[in-house]
C-alpha cells in the first residue's frame, strides 16, 4: 500500500488540468460568452496570453464581437501582446 502512496504524485502529475488561462482562450476562440464570463469570474486574467494570443486576439480573430466587447468591458488592453 507504501508504495502505492508514493506513486500517487507521480500520477497525479500526469491529470491534464484545465487552467483559467486555457479555458478563456478555448472561451474566445469559440465566441462563447458565457466561458469567457464563468473563466473571468474564476480568476482568469482578461490579457493572458497563451504564448501566441490574447483572450481579445482570439475573439476578433474569429469574429466573435459579442465575446470582444465583453473582454473589453471587463478591462482588456488593445495593446496587450
Amino acid at each position: 500500500m507504501r508504495h502505492v502512496l508514493l506513486l500517487l504524485p507521480l500520477v497525479l502529475l500526469h491529470i491534464p488540468i484545465v487552467t483559467h488561462a486555457a479555458a478563456i482562450h478555448d472561451a474566445a476562440t469559440k465566441g462563447d460568452v458565457a466561458g469567457i464570463t464563468a473563466a473571468l469570474d474564476a480568476g482568469a486574467g482578461v490579457d493572458e496570453s497563451d504564448g501566441k494570443a490574447t483572450p481579445l486576439y482570439l475573439a476578433v480573430k474569429g469574429g466573435h464581437f459579442a465575446a470582444a466587447k465583453l473582454l473589453l468591458d471587463r478591462g482588456a488592453d488593445v495593446n496587450a501582446a
